[in-house]
């Protein structure tokens, strides 16, 4: 029997908008809610968006050996 552990937790990304969140609600900072989600929208898009370069960059290095 393997003794497997899982890592869950909230991200550096998680984090700041959960301070924004607190802060926009407490009514200590004034901004639009596209920037208090920002941090979340930018990790979604760094976590495709590298591993997607990195497969076009494969592709593209296989396509000129053939």
């Amino acid at each position: 029997m393997k003794n497997e552990t899982h890592k869950a937790g909230v991200g550096i990304a998680g984090v700041i908008t959960l301070i924004f969140l607190v802060l926009k609600l407490t009514g200590l900072i004034d901004c639009k809610w596209s920037f208090i989600v920002a941090p979340l929208l930018i990790a979604f898009i760094l976590r495709w968006l590298i591993p997607g370069i990195t497969l076009i960059a494969a592709w593209c290095k296989w396509r000129l050996k053939k």
